[in-house]
């Protein structure tokens, strides 16, 4: 059996940290994943509670992925601005060069994109 493969079961009350964790990352409102887990057998305070910390699950989750995208970004810009500037050095004078102009459009759209989810998680 793999290391992966070997991983202790979560228990209850993680199941339903993730479960609310899912259901806030599907949209969902506190209210919405409150009652859910009242529907569920949870007492009106635990399932806040539950929720509340579903929710920071949620978040850190995005923020980490935002941080992921907006690096992606940032290498793909780099890459088309490289290769723009390389182009354009090996130009004969008053040539054509290339533009990376999608490379470029790409790579800062996913930087913001990285840094909305860092910040609003």
């Amino acid at each position: 059996m793999s290391a992966a493969t070997s991983l202790p079961e979560p228990s209850a009350a993680e199941q339903m940290v993730l479960i609310a964790a899912r259901r806030f990352a599907a949209g969902a409102g506190m209210r919405e994943v409150v009652d859910l887990l009242v529907a569920r057998g949870e007492t009106t305070t635990s399932a806040a509670r539950i929720a509340v910390t579903g929710r920071a699950l949620k978040r850190a989750a995005f923020r980490r992925g935002g941080v992921r995208i907006a690096i992606g970004g940032l290498a793909i810009g780099v890459v088309g601005a490289g290769v723009t500037a390389l182009s354009y050095h090996l130009a004969a004078p008053g040539g054509t060069y290339l533009v990376a102009t999608g490379a470029i459009a790409v790579g800062a759209f996913n930087v913001v994109r990285g840094l909305w989810r860092m910040a609003f998680g």
